[in-house]
């Protein structure tokens, strides 16, 4: 009999260890209390993103208002930083767009740029996308690779930083990945499958032909490991056979992948509406932020490889993650909705009970 003082978050442990999904899942809300970080709190726009410098520190970025302006600051700081990404002139580009939300392993900033023209009054905009890194040490900007895919969006490198696994959504309700090299980019050659269902990540780069037909699956971000020798990414053979609205309530995986062999198999499944992936310093464990399980909880999970068990770290809605470098510290920013959607509540959980070897 289920006492009535039973908390919400117990009765969700209960649910899930009678399904016999996660009875060996550490889910304790309590051990994970937030403690806020020293970050300025002035002018802060509505979405805000940490990454976690060369250095351990934790960087936390904003976008400003207009088409190149982006703010950044390190805890402790009184204040933002503004920087003013350059323009192309309208004859070249009527409109210039910058994201940054993710680091090279050295430490610089990624830096997304999106060049849209028009050859005339009326007619489809063409999009050319371009990297570039930028670094607060120098203030330099430097295009490191041009002509991508438009729809890139995210890419994770290699300790050696001469390949990125990267992350391509240029469809309705679509999204693959392919390589970035040094020189260039090319389709990632990669089956993804189960029992009953199986496509390779090619067959949707750089149209979606397949995706458009239900042929293909779906796939989320992907997260190249510190030591260079694991990529972990969702994935759903679920969504071949469907279309339209229908394929973002599939169910994911989440996989890790040799990037030798091109061997990926799924570690943990129940995954929904992936959003973003990192790993721990050590290699060892993944912090995701989606839902997952039966209930499909909202909130940050934290995949341990050596024991394959998942722990959820915070329930709610975030957009963004970064490990701390004593691999001790999880930091995420937690959205909040009153009248609109805003993501800039900075918090830094203690996970160091969920984990074995930091």
């Amino acid at each position: 009999m289920i006492k009535k003082n039973l908390t919400p978050t117990l009765f969700l442990v209960l649910i899930l260890c009678l399904t016999q999904l996660y009875c060996n899942t550490q889910v304790n809300f309590n051990d994970f209390v937030p403690k806020k970080m020293n970050f300025p709190t002035q002018n802060i726009d509505y979405r805000l993103y940490v990454i976690r410098l060369k250095n351990g520190e934790i960087l936390v970025l904003s976008e400003r208002g207009g088409e190149g302006n982006w703010a950044y600051a390190k805890e402790g700081d009184e204040k933002f930083t503004e920087v003013s990404f350059p323009l192309e002139p309208k004859a070249r580009c009527w409109q210039t767009k910058y994201a940054i939300y993710e680091s090279m392993p050295d430490g610089r900033i990624m830096v997304w740029k999106d060049c849209s023209s028009r050859s005339g009054e009326g007619t489809p905009s063409t999009t050319i996308t371009s990297l570039l890194t930028y670094n607060i040490e120098d203030k330099h900007l430097i295009e490191i690779i041009s002509s991508l895919p438009s729809g890139a969006s995210s890419a994770s490198w290699n300790p050696e930083m001469t390949k990125a696994i990267a992350y391509y959504q240029n469809s309705f309700s679509s999204a693959t990945l392919y390589w970035v090299l040094e020189d260039g980019h090319e389709p990632a050659d990669i089956e993804i499958g189960n029992v009953e269902h199986s496509w390779n990540l090619k067959d949707d780069f750089p149209d979606f032909a397949g995706a458009k037909t239900g042929a293909t699956g779906n796939t989320g971000r992907a997260s190249w490991s510190p030591d260079g020798n694991s990529i972990a990414f969702f994935a759903s053979p679920d969504a071949i056979g469907v279309t339209g609205w229908s394929r973002f309530h599939v169910e994911y995986s989440l996989y890790i992948m040799s990037p030798e062999s091109l061997d990926a198999h799924p570690v943990h499944e129940n995954i929904y509406s992936p959003f973003l992936l990192q790993w721990s310093p050590n290699s060892k464990y993944i912090a995701f932020i989606r839902q997952s399980g039966l209930g499909k909880q909202d909130g940050v999970w934290l995949y341990s490889l050596d024991t394959d068990t998942l722990t959820l770290i915070s329930k709610g809605d975030f957009s963004s993650l970064a490990w701390k470098a004593d691999g001790n510290n999880l930091v995420a920013v937690r959205c909040d909705e009153v009248e609109v959607l805003t993501c800039e509540i900075i918090e830094e959980y203690d996970i160091s009970k969920a984990i074995s070897n930091p």
